[in-house]
């Protein structure tokens, strides 16, 4: 299902592997049809209070804006942290209501 919705590549698939926050950014960029926008990190701004990698601003970012993923209490998107179950259910559930 996540390949055949262009959400994950073959390669990307890992079934051992925990998959950090920026790597989620990115699967729901493409799940939503935004990831083209999203490659373009030089057109967006780091609404974070921590460094977000410059490879996944763009991703970050669009999470943002879409009300899909938010920063921790103090603002930090924590890119390289693994996602949490109950952060996986909340990004599933913005999801949800986004469509």
């Amino acid at each position: 299902m996540l390949i055949d919705n262009d959400m994950i590549t073959k390669a990307e698939i890992n079934a051992n592997a925990k998959i950090t926050r920026q790597e989620a950014a990115k699967y729901v960029t493409r799940y939503l049809g935004v990831d083209k926008l999203a490659k373009e990190s030089s057109v967006f701004k780091n609404m974070y209070t921590d460094k977000v990698d410059n490879a996944y601003l763009g991703y970050a970012s669009a999470v943002y804006a879409l009300g899909i993923m938010k920063g921790d209490a103090k603002g930090k998107f924590n890119g390289g942290n693994t996602l949490s179950h109950s952060e996986t259910a909340v990004v599933i559930y913005n999801l949800l209501n986004k469509k």
